[in-house]
């Protein structure tokens, strides 16, 4: 069934991506002769009024626009009114290329704004009590502040806290943290511990001790016979405390999972079948064998949310789906200094799981990889390679730099050359990684 899903997926996302080169060969008087979604025998076929041949290809690992071009016009399939791809302008050309990864891009954007406007609230940057010894408890913050900005950067929602914290914390002069407390906007200015400063991002942003306030960590999954199974956890119980100790922050959920093993759990539990109150239960006396993995999925309920307004989640999609194509392209850069189709597609997986977004609900996650899946092949097709789009780009420059177009039999033959290449560069990887998970 998740093969199937994951194809359906990718014929959706290369039906996007020739849409894209469709209407932009449409908008400047192109008619286009095959609209194609995979590869080798057709399945599916329709000749629509215009003349395009749309189909459905056996192998969902690819697709075409074939557009009208010289030879149309040379075996009477067009009339000489009518214009064709290789008479048109250098602008025009890379227009109806360039569109095939910018409609990939355009929907990415797409799907990310409606992960913003309808999906996870944005957790608000206000703090949970912090820890003894921590930078903000000796600095004087305390629960309940909301961070509204740390040096230059203003502070919208937590995430945005980490990021400043990675990136604008200095050790050779003063810091500053500007807050609200009480309907007051206060401002303490402090330097760093030189003992904090060699440590990993990860560690530094916890000696720093600054975490959202949580009311508790929601069950989104139990697995089967799982020690949660066993004591009678249950799919959407909101855990309130473990072992004595409430979750009301990530700290204190990360705090009680590195220490000692899980005894007592106190979960609030609401019979939506029957719209009857919550209740409050104690679950206590059973083994862990040591182990302190329940065998559940878990996610936080933060206090202070709050939802994204309309110019907000525009944004916020351009930040996302930018982000994330830098982190494609970071990870093509990685893929060709050491080639591995199982390590591309993993750190693509990898992405996606570390996004906040993924962590909002299943169907948002999922809008998150497909989005993800969107950048890549936008990304992949702009490579200078024959066949991609980047390659017919690149032809495009090299004709106009000559001032003079290659002939149908050069550009057939520079085609088939991509083709070539690309299929045994797949069979290349595909044998590698099968020889390696083999030793």
């Amino acid at each position: 069934m998740q093969v199937l899903i994951m194809l359906a997926t990718l014929t959706c996302l290369i039906f996007i991506h020739e849409l894209g080169h469709y209407f932009a060969a449409k908008l400047i008087g192109i008619r286009v002769r095959n609209f194609s979604v995979g590869l080798g025998p057709s399945v599916f076929n329709w000749t629509d009024g215009t003349g395009t041949k749309w189909s459905l290809g056996l192998l969902p690992i690819g697709g075409y626009v074939q557009l009208t071009d010289r030879e149309d016009y040379q075996t009477n399939k067009i009339t000489k009114e009518e214009k064709f791809f290789s008479s048109c302008s250098f602008v025009e050309k890379t227009f109806v290329t360039l569109a095939g990864p910018i409609a990939n891009i355009f929907f990415s954007i797409f799907l990310m704004f409606c992960i913003g406007f309808f999906g996870p609230l944005k957790i608000l940057p206000v703090i949970s009590d912090p820890n003894k010894g921590t930078v903000a408890k000796n600095i004087g913050l305390v629960e309940g502040d909301k961070i509204l900005q740390f040096n230059d950067r203003t502070i919208y929602n937590f995430k945005d806290l980490e990021v400043a914290l990675s990136e604008q914390s200095f050790f050779d002069r003063k810091n500053i943290f500007v807050f609200e407390r009480k309907d007051n906007i206060q401002e303490i200015v402090f330097k760093y511990p030189v003992s904090i400063k060699n440590f990993s991002e990860r560690e530094f942003l916890k000696k720093i001790g600054l975490s959202s306030k949580t009311s508790g960590y929601k069950v989104r999954d139990v697995k089967n016979y799982s020690v949660a199974e066993k004591i009678g956890l249950k799919k959407g119980d909101l855990i309130l405390s473990i072992n004595g100790t409430k979750l009301d922050s990530t700290n204190s959920f990360s705090q009680i999972f590195s220490s000692k093993p899980i005894q007592s759990i106190v979960v609030e539990r609401k019979d939506i079948e029957n719209d009857s109150p919550s209740e409050i239960i104690t679950i206590a006396e059973f083994k862990t064998d040591g182990d302190k993995n329940l065998g559940i999925v878990l996610e936080p309920v933060f206090s202070y949310t709050e939802r994204r307004m309309l110019l907000e989640s525009i944004l916020f999609a351009l930040e996302e789906t930018f982000k994330l194509s830098t982190e494609v392209v970071d990870i093509l850069f990685n893929f060709f200094k050491q080639p591995s189709s199982y390590q591309f597609l993993e750190s693509l997986l990898k992405t996606a799981d570390s996004s906040s977004i993924t962590n909002g609900g299943s169907y948002f996650g999922y809008l998150a990889i497909l989005a993800l899946i969107s950048i890549s092949i936008g990304v992949i097709n702009l490579l200078p390679i024959p066949s991609l789009d980047g390659g017919n780009f690149v032809i495009f420059i090299i004709e106009k730099i000559r001032n003079k177009p290659f002939s149908y039999i050069v550009l057939s033959l520079v085609q088939r050359i991509g083709i070539l290449l690309i299929i045994t560069a797949t069979l290349y990887f595909f044998f590698v990684d099968l020889s390696n998970f083999i030793k």
